[in-house]
């Protein structure tokens, strides 16, 4: 798949709607990698952006449709993608040929019932395809709903006051949570504004305890800040005394 520096991508990896993004750009490096180099878990993460976590999960999802195959070796893990599409068990993984004429139900000039796309330069949407797609801009416009409302002024000023944050503070933790959800694709009845702020406040501390400080934004300095404030008070104050020195006891 690798051609003097460029790696040829199936239309049948591009086209699917039913693989996430990151997958579609795992499996390309990988059938970019020219044979017998074999990078460290630590480089293909540095060169796809991602966690380690996040690129364990993704191997074994395409492991599991066929797309790449996983060596153990003493030192290390060798990656292969499968290039033959033919043996692709993900959903959606075959592109109609327009010259035959069609055997799945609902599609036109395609093989395989299954297929999602008839004509390589245009998609033909099912009833199925169209419901999902509705189903799928319903969660859509109740998550910018309730992005909207956890933004608006009065809820950041609420979470302020709460929480003892600036409202720029605010809104990033919010922006976080919101994040790793969408990532997480948690479910609508999860997305409720006591999870929110208990996610915010989890952050928020993690957050505190990262940058070495225990207290909440708005309160007194750390801890040596407070001694070295309460010493200079105690200075002024044995200061104040020797001016007005005790009369003595007859």
């Amino acid at each position: 798949m690798n051609n003097n520096g460029y790696t040829r991508i199936p239309h049948e990896l591009m086209r699917n709607p039913n693989l996430p993004p990151i997958a579609k750009v795992v499996w390309s490096l990988i059938a970019g990698m020219r044979p017998g180099f074999n990078a460290t878990l630590s480089q293909y993460c540095k060169m796809v952006a991602c966690h380690p976590n996040t690129w364990r999960s993704v191997i074994k999802m395409l492991e599991l449709f066929g797309m790449v195959s996983v060596k153990y070796r003493a030192n290390g893990v060798t990656y292969t993608a499968i290039t033959d599409t033919s043996k692709w068990t993900v959903e959606g993984n075959k592109i109609c040929n327009p010259n035959k004429n069609c055997k799945g139900e609902g599609n036109k000039n395609c093989e395989a019932g299954g297929n999602k796309i008839c004509n390589p330069s245009e998609e033909h949407i099912t009833e199925k395809q169209k419901k999902n797609n509705c189903v799928a801009d319903a969660h859509a416009r109740t998550h910018e709903d309730f992005i909207a409302d956890a933004l608006n002024d009065l809820r950041v000023e609420q979470g302020c006051m709460a929480m003892r944050i600036s409202p720029e503070e605010y809104r990033q933790l919010v922006n976080e949570v919101i994040n790793d959800w969408t990532y997480r694709q948690l479910p609508d009845n999860e997305w409720t504004l006591t999870h929110l702020l208990a996610q915010m406040r989890i952050k928020h501390n993690i957050n505190n305890r990262n940058n070495g400080n225990n207290q909440y934004s708005g309160q007194p300095g750390d801890t040596r800040a407070k001694l070295d404030a309460d010493a200079v008070k105690a200075m002024a104050a044995l200061e104040a005394e020797s001016r007005h020195p005790a009369q003595p006891t007859w």
